[in-house]
């Protein structure tokens, strides 16, 4: 299946717990996560990406401009689900809009039996915030969302210095490895496209 994996380990369990993350969905920003709660519970934990959040090589071939939907984003997460051994015990754990993404992909893959958790599900437009509502702005005037992910992509071929000062008001109140991976992995193309659109 497309889109980017981090993996907290294994242990001799029959336990996958399969994390849907939030928007935007890169793995990597649940790799502390994922690590501890591997640790702690013995199972294997997966986080997998959303479609078009990523800048891996698997996405490589993806046509450029390619946003994906909210339908084909659980799609993608239902194959995963159809793809997991009938014999071991999966616990799907949605964040956010993932919570969304793996109740529904659970709801297709209807031959899978699993557990769902959903941490802070989220599907609405929040318009008491700010972010929200500058986000609302540019989703009504959808060719910002090329301009603002060519701008990205032009950004994240800077020298780092300037990524992370571009950055620093975003990345401010972070954890330095999550400000760290924002700095180095958000700044492409498809991916700012992909979580404006996913808004």
């Amino acid at each position: 299946f497309a889109g980017e994996v981090a993996d907290g380990g294994f242990k001799d369990s029959n336990l996958h717990i399969l994390l849907v993350p939030g928007n935007p969905g890169l793995p990597g920003f649940y790799r502390p996560f994922i690590t501890q709660l591997a640790e702690l519970s013995g199972a294997k934990v997966t986080c997998v990406g959303l479609l078009g959040h990523s800048s891996s090589q698997r996405e490589a071939r993806t046509p450029w401009g390619r946003r994906f939907s909210l339908p084909e984003q659980v799609d993608h997460i239902a194959d995963v689900i159809r793809c997991e051994p009938s014999d071991q015990s999966l616990v799907v754990v949605g964040h956010s809009i993932g919570a969304f993404i793996g109740f529904e992909a659970l709801a297709l893959a209807r031959n899978r039996e699993a557990r769902f958790f959903g941490l802070m599900p989220f599907l609405q437009a929040n318009n008491d915030s700010a972010e929200y509502r500058r986000l609302g702005f540019v989703l009504q005037l959808w060719p910002l969302i090329y301009v603002m992910g060519l701008l990205a992509a032009i950004l994240g071929q800077l020298p780092s210095f300037f990524r992370r000062w571009a950055l620093a008001g975003h990345t401010k109140n972070m954890d330095a490895p999550i400000a760290e991976f924002t700095v180095s992995s958000m700044l492409s193309f498809s991916t700012v496209c992909n979580y404006l659109f996913l808004g």
